[in-house]
């Protein structure tokens, strides 16, 4: 759920980086376009950190899932793990 949140927020700042850049392209004044592209470059920043944490969240979740599978008792259990396999077919 962490994960999704996380990847909603990315969508909300690539769609801000886009604005930014488009109004810094339609801007005339080299000031007020400058402010626009220095906009942009902070939500980028702010994204590249985003994508980290998804990254990272997304590993943490993984190696979870795995480890919670490993350590789980039934999972060493032959007709337990037959009928996950059975199960999940």
């Amino acid at each position: 759920m962490l994960v999704e949140a996380l990847q909603f927020r990315l969508k909300v700042l690539e769609d801000e980086i886009v604005r930014f850049s488009k109004l810094a392209s339609a801007t005339v004044d080299q000031s007020e376009q400058d402010n626009y592209w220095q906009l942009a470059q902070d939500v980028q920043r702010e994204a590249r950190l985003l994508r980290a944490e998804i990254w990272k969240e997304t590993q943490e979740q993984s190696d979870t899932h795995l480890t919670s599978d490993v350590s789980h008792p039934a999972s060493h259990d032959p007709s337990k793990v037959a009928q996950r396999f059975l199960q999940a077919s």
